[in-house]
């Protein structure tokens, strides 16, 4: 009995194989991806500077590992450049470079 995908794998998987077979929605995905790790990487500026300036126990604990607010901007950019990657190499194939 194998174990069931969450939902979020399920919608990657399926954005992965729309983009082998529409370069189009890779192009989207890559363009959605980019803007969301734009915006994410504000937000981690934004969380890492607090956690600099926090003089409470709230965020203090993050002073010393405010790197750990990257990883989201750094993951979803890595996204970005899987689909970009996948959406050139089906553009390349069907156009026939």
């Amino acid at each position: 009995m194998g174990r069931r995908k969450s939902v979020i794998d399920e919608l990657l998987d399926l954005l992965f194989e729309l983009t082998g077979d529409f370069w189009q929605v890779g192009a989207v995905v890559t363009c959605v991806f980019g803007i969301f790790s734009l915006v994410a990487l504000k937000w981690a500026a934004e969380k890492a500077a607090a956690a600099k300036l926090a003089g409470g126990t709230t965020l203090a604990v993050f002073q010393n590992l405010s790197w750990v607010f990257y990883l989201v901007p750094l993951v979803l950019a890595l996204f970005a450049l899987v689909f970009g990657w996948k959406t050139y190499a089906v553009y390349t194939k069907k156009s026939n470079f």
